[in-house]
């Protein structure tokens, strides 16, 4: 029990994070509100690799790495919080129901995974209803 509430709790304060970086843009450039979010969490990862380094890597996985570091970590985000200050953050909400889907239909095309018409149609809802809630027009 203690471990569901633990992670009620994480999930709580990763959902929120969109609202507390709003309050932020407010006053901040984004910029500065992409390094206060992922920095931080990428020089504790440095000092990770720095105590348990990674072997095996060749330069070829080194590019691989740095490539989809720089997407995902700074273009992405980037234009997460750009578009954050163009809107409220309840939209967020629209975008964030959409992830479980599009992640079901990128296992299926490209990882060859099976999608249940179960699974399907419960993601479905589940995202009908975050745009129904969210008053999307």
């Amino acid at each position: 029990m203690a471990t569901l509430g633990s992670l009620i709790l994480l999930q709580l304060f990763w959902s929120s994070s969109y609202v507390a970086m709003k309050f932020a843009l407010v006053s901040m450039p984004v910029g500065f509100v992409m390094i206060l979010r992922y920095g931080i969490a990428a020089l504790l990862l440095l000092a990770v690799v720095r105590f348990r380094p990674l072997r095996n890597a060749s330069m070829r996985d080194w590019l691989l790495i740095v490539g989809v570091g720089i997407v995902t970590f700074t273009l992405s985000p980037y234009l997460q919080l750009k578009s954050l200050t163009m809107t409220q953050a309840v939209d967020v909400a629209v975008l964030v129901s959409l992830e479980p889907l599009i992640t079901a239909l990128a296992a299926t095309l490209f990882l060859k995974e099976r999608l249940t018409w179960d699974l399907a149609l419960v993601l479905l809802i589940a995202t009908a209803g975050v745009l129904i809630m969210s008053g999307f027009h």
